[in-house]
């Protein structure tokens, strides 16, 4: 063993200090009456070696080896327990040759830290060749390395009890940390840019993954094999998946946050058992939380929001526990193929909750009524329930249900959810009748494997599809209007089928589609100004109800009604045109309609914009477009009727007349309803039509006033502003200078209108909370559209914005609970700062504006009722 020489008298401190550092390292063993010393590689001092490899050859058990900066061209074996220390400050790389593994470890209790390790060989042995690998050993430290442009990262194979710790592992072409043994701990490591997993643990037990920030590689951690492993408090984005447990028992996934993955943010799955999925922030994924093909699996208190597909997805399962879980623009989703024991197993309470609301998940229960909170509801193997009056939007699924039958679902509002508002899986003989379905961005309804069901009134507009029968026989769809979704009415391997008296109107795509579905009958309904009418592969699908019924009215049909009979070659016209009209693929209706057989309401206006007018602005200008039926389409808008109320209701209940136009009209002027008036007002536009039908604009205009006090006042505004321009947006208010702070660049923007000077303050939007300075008491008035929903993006730290909602009650925890904010301030009418801490218990208002502080990036999603 080389001493350290006595005239290195430079370099006596760090050494000093070095031999410290060393008898705390775990699994540091010495032998008797030998004193640990320290080695230097590199650098200029007399004895010092110039390849790493020498110095560990030359090193005794307990020693410590100072790497000076620089570029090693070599692969080194720590077989011996040392401390192996790059310069700090400086680059110590260590540069394999691309034959092996750049660094292998395999002896006990070495601590290695503050090199950069690249070029091992590309072609995987054993584990794999690694820019570092740990062989077999025990109480090892990885620490403050960079490793990348490997084969493998950091590969533990069969080694236990080692710590890998605050490492950069990145760009390496297959995984970051590849871990195989018992009791390792791998904590505040950076991952990213890895070609396959960022993490990963193989046929391993007892392991802490913890505080690690992983993102950018294939998957984020992945777990194969392996029990009783703990990940947690990670930050996981930007993956083909975020944290995969594949073939793993009694693991513990806890307190991470998953976001922004491709597929899955959390996905446990080919038989998986006992797993723990708890506590975790899941945002942004195609699905939240996927448990596939696995059982026995807890899954709760976790925050799951604004996934595309489904906030939590159980598919092919059983004995899945789901309690606490609080879903934003999220639901559960039970999708199975066989048994019932995947869909009836399952353990759904009701402290689950999507949007606010329980979720109620019923099994084996005959008869009884859906409470009207529900968020969501899943009925399996029931019979004779009823489900009414609920608002089940923003969601995966509003209403699903399996192996039922005699179910009533009417009457009830189904928007925006990202799969379907309703699924049906083997359920025969149910009825869904009157609903709305709106705005889905997958089904409106779907169903498959179910017979015998009756789809009756509901109105299906704006789904990719509106609604989708696969795999289903003798269902009966009648009443229904479709209007522009993607696809109207879809078919699939479906036989028997009956279509009548439905209106398709505008589908994007296909107004009506059948694919591999025979013998399904089609008539009585108007398909009218679809991008394509229809389309059948089929062949054997029937287009009339004979002669004299007809068929179906089709808006591009070109022929001519003069003749009658059931060959049309009798004099006379018969209401039924005398030559067949063709579809794709030579598919024919041998009696077209001349004229829509079925009494269609008009389609609704759309609000566009509402401002104030008048010299002082005292009035509110509402314009909108006009109903795509006011001098087309069916050409039955006789006028429109403008209704107005104090308060804001979404479906217009309460709302009194104030104004009626005659079609072909687009603007109303509502006098002295602006500023100095001190209410607010909501409106809606409706379009009557020649059958007395009144159908009313989705959206709303409106009007809201906040009188304001001299001095400063912090305020938003809560309506969608056709100009948004700070001169326009605060025109009815006396003041000096407006700010506001931008979180994204965590800096002021203001505009000093005493001075005509601005710093980056040029508009308002209803998104944006602002300071304001008033000059004199006057009142904050302003119009436009009421949006139905909000989405404000935070960044970590504080963030200055709006409350764009006119919900009766939303507090100070409700935020909280939603997006995880860990403070909340509002206006204080006291100097010097004017602001508070918000209580729990306090209510958000329309008009202000509010500080809140979250630990990380989140969107806040805010509906306005």
């Amino acid at each position: 063993m080389m001493l350290v020489e006595a005239g290195m008298k430079r370099a006596s401190l760090i050494v000093v200090i070095c031999v410290l550092v060393s008898l705390s390292f775990i699994g540091l063993r010495f032998l008797p009456d030998v004193r640990a010393t320290t080695l230097f590689v590199g650098g200029a001092g007399p004895g010092n070696y110039t390849a790493i490899q020498s110095a560990i050859d030359a090193a005794g058990t307990g020693d410590t080896i100072l790497v000076y900066g620089g570029v090693y061209l070599e692969r080194i074996v720590i077989d011996k327990t040392v401390s192996l220390m790059g310069e700090e400050g400086r680059l110590v790389l260590i540069w394999g040759d691309e034959k092996g593994d750049v660094v292998q470890v395999s002896a006990d209790g070495v601590n290695l830290t503050g090199f950069m390790v690249t070029r091992s060989g590309k072609n995987p042995v054993a584990y794999g060749y690694s820019g570092i690998e740990l062989s077999s050993v025990t109480g090892c430290r990885i620490a403050n390395n960079t490793v990348l442009v490997n084969f493998d990262g950091i590969v533990l194979g069969n080694s236990h009890g080692n710590t890998i710790a605050g490492n950069k592992v990145h760009n390496n072409m297959n995984v970051g940390i590849l871990v195989s043994g018992v009791g390792n701990i791998i904590v505040k490591n950076s991952v990213y840019l890895n070609l396959a997993a960022g993490i990963a643990l193989a046929h391993s037990s007892a392991n802490i993954v913890s505080d690690n920030t992983v993102s950018d590689n294939q998957e984020g951690i992945h777990v194969f094999g392996s029990t009783y492993n703990t990940i947690s408090n990670n930050s996981v984005s930007t993956h083909l998946m975020g944290i995969h447990l594949y073939w793993a028992e009694n693991n513990t996934v806890s307190g991470n946050t998953v976001s922004g993955n491709w597929w899955a943010g959390i996905i446990v799955d080919y038989d998986s058992r006992l797993n723990s999925v708890v506590g975790n922030a899941v945002s942004g994924n195609r699905f939240g939380i996927y448990v596939d093909a696995s059982e026995q699996i807890t899954v709760s208190d976790n925050r799951v929001f604004s996934n595309s597909q489904a906030g939590i997805l159980i598919l092919l399962s059983e004995r899945i526990t789901l309690a606490g879980n609080v879903m934003t623009d999220d639901s559960i989703f039970i999708y199975a193929f066989d048994s019932r024991a995947h869909w009836n197993s399952h353990s759904i309470d009701e402290t689950n909750s999507v949007n606010g609301k329980p979720v109620y998940y019923w099994r084996n229960v005959t008869g009884g009524v859906v409470p009207y909170d529900a968020g969501e509801v899943i009925l399996v193997n029931c019979t004779n329930i009823i489900v009414e009056n609920l608002d089940v939007s923003n969601g995966s699924v509003g209403i699903e249900m399996s192996f039922s039958s005699g179910i009533q679902i009417q009457e009830n509002r189904i928007s925006s959810n990202d799969w379907s508002g309703i699924y049906m899986y083997a359920s025969n003989g149910n009825v869904i009748t009157n609903n709305t379905f709106s705005s889905g961005r997958g089904y409106g309804t779907f169903i498959y494997l179910s017979d015998d069901n009756a789809i009756t009134h509901n109105s299906f507009s704006a789904n990719r599809v509106g609604l989708c029968v696969n795999y289903s026989s003798n269902n009966t769809i009648e009443g229904n209007l479709l209007p522009e979704n993607r696809f109207g009415l879809f078919f699939h391997w479906s036989q028997g089928n009956t279509v009548v008296n439905n209106t398709v109107i505008s589908s994007i795509w296909v107004g009506l589609a059948f694919f591999f579905s025979d013998v399904n009958m089609v008539y009585h309904n108007n398909f009218v100004d679809n991008a394509r009418q229809a389309m059948d592969n089929s062949g054997t699908n029937y287009y009339d109800d004979g002669y004299p019924s007809g068929g179906n009215y089709w808006s591009d049909y070109n022929g001519v009604d003069e003749f009658s009979g059931p060959d049309q070659d009798q004099p006379g016209s018969d209401g039924i045109g005398d030559k067949p009209y063709l579809m794709t693929l030579g598919r024919r209706d041998y009696y077209p309609l001349m004229s829509p057989p079925v009494t269609v309401p008009a389609r609704p206006p759309e609000v566009l914009r509402a401002t104030l007018s008048g010299g002082n602005g005292e009035h509110v200008t509402v314009t909108w477009n006009l109903s795509p039926d006011d001098g087309q389409g069916f050409d039955s808008v006789l006028g429109y009727r403008i209704y107005r109320k104090a308060t804001y209701d979404p479906q217009g209940f309460g709302y009194g007349l104030v104004g009626s136009l005659p079609k072909g009209a687009s603007t109303f002027a509502d006098s002295f309803a602006g500023e100095g008036s001190p209410d607010n007002y909501f409106y809606r536009v409706c379009a009557i039509d020649i059958n007395s039908n009144v159908v009313c604009s989705s959206n709303q205009a409106g009007k809201f006033t906040r009188p304001l006090a001299q001095g400063p006042n912090l305020v938003s505004v809560p309506l969608i502003q056709s100009n948004e321009s700070t001169d326009i947006v605060l025109q009815t208010v006396e003041y000096d200078k407006a700010w506001f702070y931008d979180s994204s660049s965590q800096e002021w923007k203001w505009y000093a209108k005493h001075k005509g000077y601005r710093r980056g303050l040029w508009n308002v939007n209803h998104t944006m909370g602002i300071w304001v300075n008033v000059t004199e008491n006057s009142n904050l008035t302003v119009a436009g559209v009421v949006p139905a929903q909000t989405t404000i993006h935070l960044y970590e730290g504080w963030n200055l914005v709006s409350f764009p909602s006119f919900k009766a009650f939303n507090s100070v925890s409700d935020l909280k609970g939603e997006i995880g904010a860990t403070r909340v301030e509002g206006y204080d009418s006291l100097p010097p700062y004017h602001l508070r801490v918000l209580g729990d218990a306090e209510v958000l208002q329309a008009g202000y504006a509010y500080w809140v502080g979250v630990d990380a990036e989140v969107d806040w999603i805010v509906e306005v009722s």
